[in-house]
């Protein structure tokens, strides 16, 4: 009889015990708002400032061809701010995906927390120390409660050093981007390629038709065994760093 009693006891308290991890698993994985420009989970902004500053953004994006969006959330879901960034820029495909050039800017008032997400095809423009300046910015507004002003401060830092940057693909190929010459320099080039070597600072890739091209990683590149991979193809966007050797900047790929 002792022993039943403890073993219903035992059987009571392993229930408990998973449906505490349960509610804490559904915690974490709350689903994130809905996409918009301008999101503003916690209410923090009048919702007329909330549609000024995505006429803002959506503005900046038919002009320059970047997507910034800015959200403001109530609970980080388990997170830090910079992974729910990276999540939502992920979950709502932030930016061009052959380019890579999608910003998100979430702010966490609750939690006293900010991220600035960029994705990879644009830090060449944005390094992380940049993206730390411009956070820097954005803390004494929040620390105040001025949001708003913390999301101009960060769009316009970010538009400011992209403006000029053009990010249609102007190449479907390396040789026509060779034919450009000089004028290459800058412009998109977008075209498939097996990977021959990956050297520490770049990256060798052999095109169907036999060109040659050396692309540069950036910071963030994955280079691992599950990254771009010696041997494999890709469909790569890179942007022209220099005409003679063709050295290109990597902004994106995709396997095939």
């Amino acid at each position: 009889m002792t022993h039943r009693v403890s073993l219903d006891r035992l059987c009571s308290l392993l229930l408990v015990f998973l449906l505490l991890g349960s509610v804490a698993c559904a915690q974490k994985a709350a689903p994130l708002p809905a996409p918009d420009w301008l999101v503003d989970e916690a209410g923090v902004l009048a919702p007329v400032r909330v549609r000024l500053l995505a006429q803002h953004l959506r503005e900046f994006q038919e002009s320059y061809g970047i997507q910034m969006v800015g959200v403001i959330v109530g609970d980080l879901r388990g997170r830090t701010a910079a992974e729910l960034a990276m999540d939502i820029g992920n979950a709502w495909k932030v930016g061009r995906g052959d380019v890579n050039n999608g910003v998100v800017v979430l702010l966490a008032p609750n939690q006293q927390q900010l991220a600035i997400q960029i994705g990879s095809g644009m830090e060449w423009q944005i390094s992380d120390t940049t993206a730390d300046m411009i956070r820097d910015m954005m803390v004494p507004l929040c620390r105040t409660e001025d949001y708003e002003g913390a999301f101009r401060i960060a769009f316009e830092q970010i538009m400011l050093l992209n403006k000029d940057i053009p990010w249609n693909v102007a190449f479907t190929s390396v040789a026509d981007a060779r034919k450009a010459g000089k004028t290459a320099v800058i412009q998109i080039a977008s075209f498939e390629g097996q990977v021959i070597d990956i050297d520490g600072d770049h990256i060798d890739v052999r095109t169907p038709d036999g060109d040659k091209v050396a692309l540069l990683p950036t910071k963030h590149t994955d280079l691992s065994p599950t990254g771009i991979q010696p041997g494999k193809s890709y469909r790569f966007s890179g942007r022209v760093a220099l005409e003679h050797p063709l050295i290109l900047m990597l902004l994106g790929h995709e396997p095939r």
